[in-house]
């Protein structure tokens, strides 16, 4: 009987009993595709690298390839012990030349990409970033650069030449109003006018206001934003309204004073502007933004009159009068105080000289100029919003307009005044608005990156909290003046004294409190603390150390509460505008000194960051997802629609330990997570791979290929045992194949679910060929998405390299070769069939010839014929040189596998073989 049998591809189902004739149950280097099995070639060297390097990632700019190295050098010190240096180099193309871009002792390597000129590598400590720039790559380090600014006030005291007087009013017991209506009109008439001729339109500032900085960025975009400063310009109403006597129902003679402020500036820390130099190409500007002043003054509202009047029970009561004895003594807090730049006097009984400090100043201070001069005997306070308004309004500021941008070069180091044209601030709101910050002062720790739309998105990370502002960029600048008694009574001036003060933020995250600073900056003494602002919603508590160093004062200790911002990312504190209370100063240097953590890292396992367009170093809040509530193992970016008429609408999986996710498109060209598409897990990052329009990875089921939102297993039919030519024939038989015939000695295989527990893949576009690789094995597993079917290859391959549509890998051997790029058709081939049973499984027989079929040269193939009864016991039967086997009798058997060994040249191939046979003893059931 005569039988021809075509070759299929290589499979593990079913059975080996019920396998057809023709199908493999291994390869080395050939595959079946266009209808026969063909050679697969060696791999194109690309290049030989040194010992332990290797390339992690190929950088494309403008037509030059930068191969992007890595080196893992591990010295041996005597008093140290061992100690790691890991170095990213580039290779310059064509060249041979490598150069340093980025060396580190302590932060291990996860992953290298790039967009544009930026190159960036995943680290345990941070996205480190690199430039390329003028022939050669600028290291900037994992985040941009703190830069910590001190806004200070300048005041300067405005009053009008003109007297005016105010009807309405009378005194007798105590000063009061007679005739609201007179007295209100008489004096908001006044007040209006002059706030329009020297507030509105002189570009300075009378009432309280924030102000906010940020890194403008080369996109236009804003980052690394600066807490909301609370300058403190006056804490009662003003402008000040003060009259001389009351006489006949008028009090005479009245001027109107003001504090009008301008903002000044400087940076505080050398060094932060030296490293800030290196990312000029990256952040364009630093720009300011102010908030609209927080009114405490109602132009709407009304004097009060504060005469007697009866309640209910016949009880007479006096309620509080808008017109009210002036105190002129120094330091007297009857008009409020100001934190701004006013003279402090040399000398308390004079009035000729004196020093400018920024501090804490009464405003009848400032307004009167002395101890012995008098400015009236009479206040008319103004109408006010009330407390719980103004409160309200300062908690609830989160609107900040465009005021200023400098340029990094224009940074000043001393006091700077911010110039504002004289009619800016009165069309401020029509300025640009500060966006709001998200955490972009915390360093982000990926594991995982991928590039889709020019926008990098980064998963399974960690991050570092931010250590805090200075206390410089939080509060008001201030620089001594400060004047005290000492235990004798005696009037001392300690102008250059100074107060130390640290803030110290608690933070509730990730089921631990963290304690952070910002480090200490010297203050004039006794500056009164009333807002803070920490960027984390989570920060529950601040603590506040003030450190003298003058007269009998000590160390104080505070603590404050803190509460999310109602509209800000972050946790304030502002009760008003008295200053902190002491908590304690017992144990302070125990509780505050050594309480600070040295870990700041929380864990974000189910996070996807997302990266504004073409700006890796800006990760808006709008581009965070939150994928289930597991863990993220890897991402990967396809372009292809889940249903018919929604292209490119989930561009992006999420493959965690729950399953697949697809990301949704948002209108702003973010994402947005859905719901699992899969429950199938993948269970190595690594095995992730990109195809045209689907995305490959490993599960415990087999190879996944996931397209759309259909998951479908390319794998089952090699979901079987493990082959191994040593369960087939002895050694000695084994060895002699190998000598004589040049068998590969790799063909041994473990099975394939354990294969590919550690498994990686390569795409080679131009070829259509899938190849199934692990760094701990000797072959590969090659599908052809042409014919859908698996081939076998020898494999020394460690790590895939992106080179799309090209498919390169790095080497055992450290080198780099190119799967996609024949080098030449090189070894032995060979071919293993499952068992043949030539149409009667259970019944005996005997061969007497084999030819194998295909074009091919006489001499290049040869082949081994083994036998069974029970498809466990193997005998070899007979073997040839060449692709004829014949002249051969014996014991029947049940079952056959023929070895095929080929050389193969290019344009040769093996299509089957045909078999003649005899059946033997068919007349019993066997």
């Amino acid at each position: 009987m005569i039988k021809e049998i075509k070759y299929t591809g290589l499979t593990a189902t079913p059975s080996d009993y019920e396998c057809p004739d023709g199908t493999i149950a291994g390869t080395m280097s050939l595959i079946h595709e266009d209808g026969a099995i063909k050679p697969i070639a060696t791999p194109k060297t690309i290049m030989q690298l040194p010992n332990l390097m290797r390339v992690l990632y190929i950088h494309q700019v403008g037509q030059d390839k930068h191969y992007i190295t890595f080196q893992q050098t591990i010295l041996n010190l005597q008093e140290q012990g061992s100690k790691t240096t890991n170095t990213l180099y580039w290779y310059v193309d064509g060249t041979g030349i490598k150069q340093t871009i980025y060396t580190t002792t302590s932060a291990q390597i996860y992953q290298v990409t790039a967009i544009g000129n930026t190159l960036i590598a995943l680290t345990s400590e941070g996205m480190h970033y690199s430039l390329w720039k003028e022939g050669q790559y600028v290291s900037l380090g994992n985040h941009l650069p703190e830069l910590s600014l001190s806004f200070g006030l300048q005041g300067t005291k405005v009053h009008t030449t003109e007297t005016f007087n105010i009807g309405g009013v009378e005194e007798t017991s105590r000063p009061g109003i007679t005739d609201v209506d007179t007295a209100t009109n008489d004096t908001l008439g006044q007040v209006n006018k002059f706030l329009a001729d020297n507030v509105d339109d002189a570009g300075m500032f009378l009432y309280p206001f924030f102000v906010r900085y940020a890194y403008r960025l080369y996109d236009g975009s804003l980052t690394m934003h600066s807490a909301p400063i609370l300058m403190t310009t006056t804490t009662k109403v003003a402008p000040y309204v003060i009259g001389d006597t009351i006489e006949n129902g008028y009090l005479k003679n009245c001027h109107i004073y003001a504090i009008l402020h301008k903002l000044d500036f400087a940076a505080i820390i050398q060094d932060q502007l030296t490293q800030l130099a290196d990312w000029e190409d990256i952040i364009r500007s630093v720009d300011i933004f102010i908030s609209q002043p927080l009114y405490s003054y109602d132009q709407s509202g009304k004097l009060t009159n504060g005469r007697p009047s009866v309640s209910s029970g016949n009880r007479v009561t006096v309620g509080a009068s808008s017109l009210k004895r002036l105190n002129n003594g120094r330091s007297s807090e009857d008009l409020g105080y100001t934190i701004s730049r006013g003279i402090v006097y040399d000398d308390v009984n004079t009035q000729t000289s004196g020093t400018y400090y920024y501090k804490k100043h009464s405003v009848l201070d400032l307004l009167a100029g002395g101890a012995t001069t008098t400015i009236g005997n009479y206040y008319m306070e103004l109408p006010q919003k009330d407390s719980d308004t103004i409160i309200g309004n300062i908690k609830d500021c989160s609107l900040f307009y465009y005021l200023k941008s400098y340029k990094i070069s224009e940074i000043p180091t001393k006091r700077t005044v911010v110039e504002i044209k004289s009619d800016y601030l009165r069309s401020l709101v029509t300025r640009e608005v500060m966006t709001d910050d998200y955490d972009s002062h915390d360093t982000l720790a990926p594991k995982h990156a991928n590039i889709y739309n020019a926008r990098i998105n980064v998963a399974n990370l960690s991050k570092e909290l931010f250590k805090g502002y200075n206390p410089a960029s939080i509060l008001p600048y201030t620089n001594g003046g400060y004047r005290y008694k000492d235990q004798n009574g005696n009037i001392v001036d300690a102008f250059d004294a100074k107060e130390t003060v640290t803030v110290v933020f608690h933070i509730q995250q990730d089921n631990k409190i963290i304690k952070v600073s910002g480090g200490s900056y010297d203050f004039s003494p006794w500056t009164p603390i009333t807002y803070l602002f920490y960027p984390n919603v989570n920060a529950f508590k601040a603590v506040i150390a003030r450190v003298s160093d003058f007269g009998e004062e000590i160390n104080k200790y505070y603590e404050v509460p803190l509460e999310p911002h109602p509209m800000l990312n972050g946790a304030y504190y502002y009760k008003g505008w008295d200053d902190v209370e002491t908590k304690s100063d017992d144990d302070f240097l125990t509780d505050f000194n050594y309480g600070l953590n040295k870990n700041l890292t929380v864990e974000l396992p189910n996070k996807i960051y997302t990266s504004e367009i073409n700006n890796p170093f800006h990760f808006p809040v709008r581009g965070i997802n939150t994928v289930g509530v597991g863990r993220i193992i890897g991402i990967c970016s396809a372009a292809k629609a889940l249903s018919e008429g929604q292209f490119g609408q989930f561009p992006l999986y999420a493959f965690t330990d729950e399953g697949v996710w697809a990301l949704e498109v948002s209108s702003t060209g973010t994402y947005s997570a859905k719901q699992p598409i899969t429950r199938d897990v993948c269970i190595s990052s690594k095995s992730i791979t990109q195809l045209d329009n689907a995305v490959l990875f490993a599960t415990k089921r087999g190879i996944m290929l996931l397209s759309g939102s259909q998951s479908s297993c390319i794998t089952d039919i090699l979901n079987g045992k493990e082959f191994s030519l040593t369960t087939i024939m002895s050694n000695d038989a084994r060895d002699i194949l190998v000598d004589t015939y040049g068998l590969p000695n790799n063909t041994d295989t473990i099975t394939f679910e354990d294969y590919i527990t550690d498994c990686r893949m390569l795409y080679d576009y131009k070829g259509q060929r899938i190849v199934l690789y692990n760094p701990n094995h000797t072959y590969a597993y090659v599908h052809s998405m042409r014919s859908k079917l698996w081939g076998m290859m020898p494999s020394n391959f460690t790590e895939p390299v992106n080179a799309y549509p090209d498919a390169y890998v790095m080497t055992s051997d450290n080198a780099l070769v190119n799967v996609s790029e024949d080098d030449a058709i090189t070894g032995t081939q060979c071919i293993i069939t499952r068992p043949l049973k030539l149409d009667a499984p259970d019944v005996l027989k005997t061969i007497s010839t084999i030819i194998q079929r295909g074009q091919f040269a006489k001499g290049h193939v040869k082949q081994v014929l083994y036998a069974s009864r029970d498809l466990i016991h193997w005998i070899p039967v007979w073997s040839s040189t060449d692709h004829y086997l014949r002249g051969f009798s014996g014991t029947p058997y049940k079952y056959f596998r023929i070895l095929v060994i080929a050389n193969l040249e290019e344009g040769e191939s093996i299509d089957g073989c045909s078999i003649q046979y005899e059946q033997r003893l068919t007349n019993r059931l066997r």
